[in-house]
Parts: C-alpha cells; sequence; structure tokens
C-alpha cells in the first residue's frame, strides 16, 4: 500500500517530491523535538512563521515548497545537499540520499 502516492494522486501533486517533503518533515520533527524548538525559535533564523513550522513538522507539507522545507532544515541545524552532474546514460534521474550515505 501506498499511502502518500495515493494522497499525491488525490490531491494532484508529484508523488516523488511529496515523499520527499514528507520524510524531510519527520527529520524537521524529529531535530525541533531533539533541541526543544528552540533552534527555530531565535528571531529572524527563518522567514517562517512558528505555525507553518508546526504544520510542516507534523506532515502538513502539500501547501508549503521543497525549498522551504529544506530552509528548514538547515535552520535547524541539518545539512541539506543537492548534487546536480552529468547522467552516466541518456537520461537523468533523481535519487535521494539516505543519511550517512555518500559522506
Amino acid at each position: 500500500m501506498d499511502l502518500v502516492g495515493d494522497l499525491a494522486r488525490d490531491i494532484d501533486v508529484d508523488a516523488d517530491e511529496l515523499r520527499l517533503k514528507t520524510e524531510s518533515s519527520r527529520s524537521l520533527a524529529l531535530r525541533v523535538e531533539e533541541t526543544n524548538n528552540s533552534v527555530l525559535r531565535r528571531e529572524g533564523i527563518t522567514e517562517v512563521d512558528a505555525m507553518d513550522i508546526a504544520a510542516i513538522a507534523y506532515g502538513d507539507v502539500g501547501n508549503y515548497s521543497l525549498w522551504t522545507v529544506m530552509k528548514l532544515l538547515a535552520a535547524a541545524g541539518m545539512d541539506v545537499a543537492v548534487d546536480v552532474f552529468i547522467a552516466a546514460g541518456k537520461d537523468g534521474a533523481i535519487y535521494v540520499v539516505e543519511e550517512g550515505e555518500g559522506q
């Protein structure tokens, strides 16, 4: 069963992007919990308000861009890496690298 894929089809969004944002929101939620939310509370650290940060951290990512989610991860003290390079084959691909891979 693919709940995220089903949801993506229901709300007409890209399933892979929704999966990535959902997984990122889980990482953000864990980080916010570890830091008692203090990292994201500092004045001016992001232009995202507290209600939106809470929504994203609890998985309500549909209305937010991937860029916003990545900025929150960085503000929470997490590295976010995007690497673009020439594909080995004819067509390119998008990969999500799990924590610890490629480091």
